[in-house]
């Protein structure tokens, strides 16, 4: 045999056929399919724990604010709040108006701007836990507004105090519910720790009487309905 044909025999033999480069494409496309959901799943589980440890930060400094202001929560406003359809039909209206941005009243309290920065948040263009207010928060709400978390502002409006503050549970009026059960900052949206789905999407929440948790939307959703000073 010829040295130029020994040469194209060991070439052809050793290429790979169209079969087993499907075969090898068709291998690596289902290990990403497992592996890809399971790093974003592991990606979010570890963003999750600065973010819980950030509301709770925000709540210390919503409590520290209190004692300097007659047990009142701080009078100030998330960016959905500055919306004028959020507040258009309610009393407070012009009362919202007047309000400092969190962010900004709360510095003194907290000397960090970052506390208010979830490591998840990527953003959103409709946002609100339920308002479903129409906002422009790219390329995320932090670089955009200073801020990641919104406040449940219905408890400064209605001059709630931190030891004093009631809810209602909207299916069984006679039972009340104290600073415990009532949330205060949660973030912005819960797509950033929860999955495509609306039931997964889950909140880092923390409670008028200080403690942190994450919670799913389902869970959320039944603090927040709640009816303040009611």
């Amino acid at each position: 045999m010829s040295r130029q044909k020994m040469r194209f025999t060991l070439r052809k033999s050793e290429a790979f056929t169209l079969i087993e480069l499907l075969t090898v494409i068709a291998i690596l496309a289902l290990l990403a399919a497992i592996v890809f959901p399971v790093y974003s799943q592991a990606r979010k589980k570890a963003q999750q724990t600065p973010c819980l440890s950030n509301v709770k930060q925000l709540g210390i400094a919503m409590l520290l604010y209190a004692q300097d202001f007659d047990e009142k929560f701080a009078w100030g406003c998330d960016i959905t709040d500055r919306e004028p359809e959020s507040w258009s039909d309610s009393p407070y209206n012009q009362a919202v108006k007047t309000m400092p941005l969190l962010p900004d009243l709360l510095f003194p309290y907290t000397n960090n701007r970052q506390v208010w920065r979830c490591p998840a948040d990527f953003g959103y263009t409709v946002t609100g836990m339920w308002l479903g207010v129409a906002l422009d928060g790219r390329p995320n709400a932090f670089e955009k507004f200073g801020m990641s978390y919104h406040y449940h502002t219905t408890l400064t409006l209605t001059q709630q105090t931190v030891h004093g503050v009631t809810a209602r549970d909207p299916e069984n009026p006679s039972l009340t519910h104290g600073a415990s059960g009532i949330p205060m900052l949660w973030d912005a949206s819960g797509e950033w720790h929860g999955g495509a789905l609306r039931s997964d999407y889950r909140y880092s929440i923390v409670f008028c009487d200080g403690h942190a948790k994450s919670l799913l939307r389902p869970q959320a959703e039944m603090f927040w309905l709640r009816q303040i000073g009611r």
